[in-house]
């Protein structure tokens, strides 16, 4: 133990102790107050078994992490589709059809028959590439919609659906890059030859 001049010199503090006075005047060890009853399992418990939460007076939640975890799995065996809201995210058994038809309703509000028609009235295919789901990402066309009014367009593959959008998704974008290729095409068939050697030296 360090003396109270050693203690200084060095400036190491004094340890912090809480006396409480007993019956006979004789100092005594207080019990320690970092302690707290759960509110579900009566034990008084260290605040380390206790989850922290704003809005509770002490900043921990009333029930110990035991007692908590007990309810969480009891209520989500309950109630399956609250295991969605809490944690954000689906459940495993959810199959990747049924995940791609629901964040479809949640993202654009189509619908899984909604989807289907377009697919039908597009021939399985890209509106604009023509290429068919399995050269998209996902082996599936993209709903393709307007940024502003949220209106659907058709059903894109990956590739297409990017394109418009690194374009601007606006009609101006897409013919300056048509201007630009037409262009290039004239010039390319005026100088065949340069540009051959362009494409060989570009593969």
């Amino acid at each position: 133990m360090f003396s109270a001049t050693l203690r200084v010199w060095l400036g190491v503090s004094a340890p912090r102790q809480t006396l409480t006075t007993s019956s006979v005047g004789a100092p005594e060890m207080a019990i320690p107050t970092e302690y707290k009853t759960c509110s579900k399992c009566k034990a008084s418990r260290p605040l380390a078994d206790f989850s922290c939460r704003t809005g509770y007076s002490d900043r921990y939640r009333a029930q110990c992490r035991s007692c908590r975890s007990l309810y969480t799995r009891a209520y989500l065996a309950d109630n399956p589709d609250a295991q969605e809201r809490i944690r954000g995210y689906p459940r495993k058994a959810e199959s990747s059809v049924a995940l791609r038809n629901r964040m479809r309703v949640q993202r654009y509000g189509i619908s899984a028959d909604r989807y289907d028609r377009l697919l039908k009235d597009q021939r399985g295919i890209c509106a604009i590439c023509g290429c068919g789901p399995e050269k998209s990402a996902n082996g599936v066309l993209g709903v393709d919609h307007c940024h502003e009014t949220g209106r659907i367009r058709g059903l894109l593959c990956s590739r297409c659906n990017s394109a418009i959008g690194q374009l601007g998704d606006t009609v101006v974008g897409l013919m300056r890059a048509v201007c630009y290729l037409r262009r290039n095409q004239e010039k390319h068939n005026r100088d065949p030859i340069d540009f051959a050697q362009l494409h060989g030296l570009l593969l």
